[in-house]
């Protein structure tokens, strides 16, 4: 719904209730007018206040006019905890976490350790790296990218044949028409049933299913890197019950929406220990290498479960993907 309907129907009720994410896509629009694109464009989350986001399920922020104006609900039970964290530190500033009736339920946890050909159980995000580039196509009026396509058609065929995966337990998502048609042509020419869904993000939101592909077919594209494609990646990774599958090139990491993904997943698996940047201060040769290297910035965000990662040669610090569990 548009901020436009949404402002048309407000008059209608004494109260008014919106429940959805702000975090998700915009509302589809081809027009490139101004006024079209601020009130049919936007969704009415857009011009809602962004203050209150707690760390409790359920408490609300408070609107600064007497009242409460927006909840922000910070649990989820759909992905593994390793999307979950992922989805959360890259869109939810860390607030997203697993339900704590999720990860105490057998069945939950069981649903989502599954191995997927090469891709072991325990391991709920995979980037499967891309050689060749995407590129705009003519004839099929859009981005494409082979290799990509190849390479999902080939493990979903993989899987369904060794009968331990359904067709309806995976979802392929891409940004582009053109890359959905020619990953469907792939898969059929392999003999897959046409049960396993290969949509564009946009169709696929408030689906899910245990297995996502995502390929960007080409993040040098423009619109992959505005702030709708940040809401596009967001859709397509939270998707995903038990692991999500992603497809990235060279050139993809150069794109400022997708390199977080990769970069996130490598502070994730940072076995090193993380310690209080005022603690590597107060070493009489900080901020040499020696003061640095082997060790973690502990985060100063008040997350417990956030950390910073300190640089070696200058000391500043990037951050660090928030881990819950």
């Amino acid at each position: 719904m548009s901020l436009a309907h949404a402002l048309a129907l407000m008059p209608l009720g004494r109260a008014r209730l919106f429940a959805g994410d702000p975090q998700q896509l915009s509302p589809v629009l081809r027009s490139e007018d101004r006024l079209a694109r601020q009130w049919l464009g936007r969704s009415p989350f857009a011009a809602m206040p962004r203050g209150g986001q707690s760390g409790q399920s359920g408490q609300s922020g408070q609107s600064g006019q007497g009242g409460t104006a927006v909840a922000m609900l910070d649990e989820q039970s759909r992905m593994a905890a390793t999307i979950g964290a992922l989805v959360s530190d890259l869109f939810y500033d860390g607030a997203l976490r697993v339900a704590a009736e999720a990860l105490a339920s057998q069945d939950w946890q069981q649903a989502r350790a599954r191995a997927l050909g090469d891709i072991p159980a325990d391991v709920h995000v995979k980037v499967l790296r891309i050689t060749r580039e995407g590129f705009w196509s003519a004839k099929d009026r859009g981005p494409i990218r082979r290799e990509s396509a190849d390479a999902i058609a080939a493990l979903i065929a993989q899987a369904l044949a060794s009968g331990d995966w359904a067709p309806h337990e995976f979802i392929v998502l891409t940004p582009f028409r053109a890359q959905r048609a020619l990953i469907r042509q792939r898969l059929d020419a392999l003999g897959v049933d046409d049960g396993v869904k290969v949509s564009t993000v946009h169709r696929a939101q408030g689906s899910e299913a245990p297995v996502v592909f995502f390929d960007p077919a080409d993040g040098t594209q423009p619109f992959l890197q505005t702030e709708e494609a940040r809401r596009l990646l967001n859709v397509a990774l939270s998707r995903a019950q038990a692991k999500v599958v992603i497809c990235l090139s060279s050139a993809d990491l150069t794109n400022e929406v997708l390199a977080p993904i990769v970069h996130r997943m490598r502070l994730a698996g940072d076995p090193r220990e993380a310690v209080p940047l005022l603690t590597l201060a107060k070493a009489p040769d900080f901020p040499s290498t020696r003061a640095v290297c082997g060790w973690r910035q502990a985060g100063s965000s008040g997350r417990s479960t956030a950390s910073r990662r300190t640089a070696l040669a200058s000391g500043s610090s990037t951050r660090r993907a928030a881990t819950r569990s």
